[in-house]
């Protein structure tokens, strides 16, 4: 079995427990477009860019290119106004500090390069990730396995040698579909859910594979 050498870190829901204000900026922006927005709406593009999701949910309620432009954009300003106010997940800056002693450390995440770097400044983590990609690096976002791949690329290291810390087992099941059709594969997967339990040492040893044999 090939030994782990690096940690691929989601962001948002595994650093912070920022999902909340995204729901809630998501629903603000597109009701007032004239949409009111379903959990099941929600659910399904937790951990996908706010782009893809209201370009996406846009054209299915038959929505402009320059409305869903001001959907995007109420939406970025209600995030930006209230993100002071995210709470940081328990034991996550802890544990990737320890983390960073025993593995090479990567950031892969759909924010924004704005609010990556806003976050990561205020963990006083950025200087602990070697490699840190986000919506700015990637031609195709998540579910793409794109930004896997490319932060694996950067640390000069196969997929298989790194572990990737998700929070949506949705999205992940998403992945393993369109990584199985790419050459490179994908890293190991594990997931763990920012409002259920805090960070410990031994998650990585807790938390199940999140790629399921045969995916839906």
């Amino acid at each position: 079995m090939t030994r782990t050498q690096a940690i691929v870190f989601d962001m948002d829901g595994v650093l912070i427990d920022s999902e909340e204000l995204h729901a809630h900026a998501k629903r603000i922006a597109f009701a007032h477009a004239g949409i009111a927005l379903s959990d099941a709406d929600l659910c399904s593009y937790v951990g996908q860019s706010d782009a893809v999701m209201i370009d996406e949910i846009g054209a299915r309620y038959g929505l402009t290119d320059g409305q869903r432009s001001t959907v995007l954009n109420e939406k970025t300003r209600i995030y930006e106004q209230e993100e002071q106010g995210i709470k940081i997940v328990p034991g996550a800056i802890e544990f990737v500090r320890w983390a960073a002693q025993h593995y090479r450390l990567a950031l892969a995440t759909s924010a924004t390069p704005r609010n990556r770097m806003t976050t990561l400044n205020r963990l006083g983590l950025a200087n602990l990730f070697e490699v840190a990609a986000d919506l700015g690096d990637v031609s195709e976002p998540k579910p793409s396995p794109e930004i896997y791949l490319t932060v694996t690329s950067r640390l000069a290291l196969q997929p298989s040698q790194c572990l990737v810390v998700e929070d949506s087992h949705f999205l992940l099941s998403r992945v393993c579909r369109r990584s199985a059709r790419t050459p490179e594969g994908l890293p190991k997967t594990r997931t763990r859910c920012a409002s259920r339990f805090p960070w410990t040492r031994s998650q990585l040893r807790l938390v199940p594979s999140a790629c399921p044999r045969n995916p839906p």
